[in-house]
């Protein structure tokens, strides 16, 4: 009898240890479970993410951009649309050429080539552009844009020639001259970063893509601000005969799709240069 009463406290104490065990591994348990609820949670989130991202190479671009996007290629078709109809509205000239090439090379040509680079950009979308065919499309335009333009510039400066004339006298003429040369670097560059696979031995390619972005739009912008000068020049006022609707609309319809396309690079360039920043703080 005092032996069994001696073994009661002990009895309860061990009872009370083994409860007191018992509930912290079910708090323990439950504390797991959540956590891999959580996990769960945030894995499925993540792989919705990353599903969004693998179907439409990023996060499906605003129907806004996209507008705007389209709003761009419609003025680029109208300006060029213009210049052409100005061209041949009068007996076509010498001089004629210059107009007619530089409008097509620097505006359609390296405008379109530019925005097919963009995500906003709906023709990829709706025929499905593969990533090499985005890149045929945007070097080859600028090959044939490289050529007229050059053509172009030899035509003006032969014709100021034969009237004796000074070259690089107005804004129009001095940012012209100042996107051709402009234009060279981003053509070296390019050839380089078509190859920057095969050159990733000796040549950073983010740098080297960074410098064809930043060359690129110094290029394009200034080209565009002389095509925006262009409707100020006599020539144009003389096709126009000064009428001021012609003028109004040729000057919307060469600023919008110009600040629309430098934008984006713009932002690109200053994207890549925060990333390089950063990687080499972290190094």
């Amino acid at each position: 009898m005092s032996g069994t009463l001696s073994q009661s406290p002990q009895h309860e104490t061990e009872t009370e240890v083994n409860q007191l065990v018992n509930v912290t591994i079910a708090a323990n348990t439950d504390t797991a479970r959540n956590e891999e609820i959580a996990m769960a949670e945030k894995s499925k989130k993540h792989d919705d993410v990353t599903g969004k991202r693998k179907k439409h190479g990023k996060l499906p671009p605003s129907p806004l951009m996209e507008a705007l996007t389209t709003v761009a290629h419609c003025c680029l078709a109208a300006f060029v649309l213009l210049i052409l109809y100005l061209c041949f509205r009068h007996p076509f000239e010498f001089f004629t050429w210059h107009p007619l090439l530089l409008s097509i090379g620097w505006m359609l040509l390296m405008g379109e080539a530019i925005l097919i680079l963009s995500k906003e950009n709906i023709l990829r979308r709706k025929y499905k552009i593969t990533h090499t065919l985005k890149l045929r499309l945007h070097w080859v335009p600028l090959t044939v844009a490289a050529v007229l333009i050059g053509i172009g510039f030899l035509i003006v400066t032969i014709s100021k020639n034969r009237k004796n004339k000074y070259h690089y006298t107005s804004w129009h003429g001095l940012l012209g001259l100042i996107g051709v040369v402009t234009f060279i670097p981003p053509c070296i560059n390019g050839v380089m970063t078509l190859y920057d696979k095969e050159l990733r031995d000796y040549l950073n390619p983010r740098i080297v893509k960074l410098i064809h972005i930043i060359t690129g739009v110094l290029s394009f912008a200034c080209g565009g601000l002389s095509l925006i000068l262009s409707v100020y020049t006599k020539w144009f006022d003389r096709r126009t005969n000064g009428n001021p609707y012609v003028f109004a609309f040729g000057l919307v319809m060469a600023i919008l799709p110009v600040l629309w396309i430098v934008q984006r690079p713009l932002l690109k360039c200053v994207r890549n240069i925060y990333r390089l920043c950063s990687k080499e703080e972290d190094d």
